[in-house]
């Protein structure tokens, strides 16, 4: 007699197709206009760290608050590929689409094959995803780790395997030293995992045993014990007071969570989605609860969830980061920053995936189409009010004005980039502004002694710092023109001598 079918089985050849179709998809979104934004400030972050030397990277007193994995990674590409818009984004495009495919591996794992195709297409559309695809930063490496250590997590809570516990200490090493947060996504999986423990311990023990489970752990802490070291005695003592991320109450950190995951804010058609994949969210658990319970023995019915605890998981992915990094910028410096809970995003999507595949037919079609047609519609606002931003366009402008022996400088170490790639001009003065304010103002102080009618052109992404403020007004020169560049700023500058 023939086992029937799950209401998430697919066919082999329909299932290798349609994630075929979805990896491409992925891929095509994730490469088109992916050189279209000059290089972004916080790129140019990762430029000036990933060209230092490589002891520097590690052990650097003064480096980035940022573990050192991702820094080294794009240190040792840019040995291959000479930096520019394309070769430094490109590794973020290919985490980017291993990401589809993990999120699929996940939610096909837990919750069969249909699921997974329809979170991993929600992951291919999302605007918001394709953004950090486009970003020379760690959030897709991020979020790629974050979802096979998840993977793996699920995996030896099932059939426990050796090899499966070495991927998931592994991938979880690696996310943990690609960026801070992935420490509240290791929290997420231990309470899911006591969740789980305390629970079979009614009903005859958990697949991996508590000693066992603690061994693991103690296993990561001790390879993640050096990070967590510079963490605790420098870093943090670095940042206090001095970062960019304000104290808002709770509640405004987590009230925008959702609405960010779905795409972004400034398009009218996330105020729409957002509240969709959360309903569908909420039915998923639902259903799994009331209507997909284990099949009764004699019968042939093969059960959609053989539990319903499943959704825990994806729940305790879900939650425990964003409220975690909420309570703790409340009580230390503030440091929610929603891009960092990028693998937190793919829990909603599985879970609304679950809340479409729990019903069959007419109306899961209808559900899926309308869940597809909304994310389409995000993403397309996205691309119709899409801009150019960064610190090309406002540069070649500043350098097609500038007149012999001018000055071009630009905040966050970006002279030395531009000079190399934008202008190959031997008239100009071309440096960094920070450089200048920290360890050479007599750039600025003896830039209109010589010719007094020089001009002094400032590109910059932020205000002026006081001391850059201070230095320009005693240097002698005064603000002439602002021009506004999406998200960056040129200022002209002029010698009052020469006015």
């Amino acid at each position: 007699m023939t086992a029937r079918m799950s209401p998430t089985d697919i066919p082999d050849a329909q299932r290798r197709l349609a994630l075929f179709a979805v990896l491409l998809l992925a891929a095509a979104l994730r490469l088109h206009h992916i050189d279209f934004h000059g290089i972004w400030p916080d790129e140019l972050a990762s430029l000036h760290y990933a060209t230092a030397p490589v002891e520097q990277i590690l052990f650097g007193p003064d480096f980035d608050y940022h573990p050192p994995l991702y820094y080294l990674f794009l240190h040792f590409w840019l040995d291959v590929f000479p930096a520019g818009e394309l070769s430094i984004r490109l590794p973020s495009a290919v985490f980017g689409v291993l990401s589809v495919f993990m999120a699929y591996l996940l939610g096909a794992r837990v919750y069969g094959p249909f699921a997974g195709l329809v979170a991993a297409t929600i992951l291919a559309l999302s605007p918001w995803h394709l953004v950090y695809a486009h970003l020379a930063r760690m959030y897709t490496p991020l979020l790629f780790f974050s979802l096979c250590s998840t993977y793996f997590l699920y995996r030896i809570l099932e059939t426990p395997r050796r090899l499966d516990v070495v991927l998931y200490v592994l991938t979880t090493i690696l996310a943990l030293y690609t960026q801070n947060m992935a420490v509240f996504m290791v929290v997420g999986q231990n309470i899911y995992y006591l969740c789980r423990w305390l629970s079979a311990r009614r009903n005859g023990g958990a697949p991996v045993s508590f000693v066992n489970w603690c061994l693991i752990q103690i296993g990561i802490v001790t390879i993640y014990l050096p990070w967590i070291w510079v963490t605790v005695f420098t870093k943090l003592t670095q940042i206090q007071g001095n970062y960019w991320v304000r104290r808002e109450p709770i509640y405004q950190y987590l009230g925008g969570v959702v609405f960010i995951f779905a795409g972004d804010k400034k398009h009218a058609a996330v105020f729409l989605f957002a509240p969709w994949l959360c309903l569908l969210a909420l039915l998923g658990t639902v259903q799994a609860r009331r209507l997909f319970r284990p099949a009764r023995a004699g019968t042939d019915a093969t059960p959609f969830f053989r539990s319903p605890r499943r959704a825990g998981l994806f729940w305790a992915l879900l939650f425990v980061p964003p409220a975690l990094t909420a309570i703790a910028s409340q009580v230390m410096q503030p440091f929610f920053v929603p891009r960092s809970l990028i693998a937190s995003s793919v829990a909603l999507y599985v879970l609304a995936a679950v809340g479409i595949a729990g019903f069959a037919g007419r109306r899961r079609t209808v559900l899926l189409a309308v869940t597809l047609a909304a994310a389409a519609v995000v993403l397309l606002q996205s691309y119709l009010q899409k801009s150019e931003h960064g610190f090309r366009r406002p540069v070649l402008a500043a350098l097609a004005d500038a007149a012999p022996g001018d000055a071009v400088v630009i905040d966050k170490h970006a002279g030395a980039y531009y000079a190399r790639q934008l202008t190959a001009r031997r008239d100009l003065r071309i440096a960094d502004l920070q450089k200048i304010v920290a360890g050479e103002p007599a750039f600025v102080t003896g830039f209109c002694a010589g010719r007094p009618d020089r001009r002094f052109w400032l590109v910059r992404s932020k205000p002026v710092p006081e001391a850059a403020a201070g230095l320009f007004d005693t240097g002698g020169l005064a603000l002439d023109t602002t021009r506004t560049f999406a998200n960056v700023t040129v200022d002209t500058l002029h010698c009052r001598a020469a006015r």
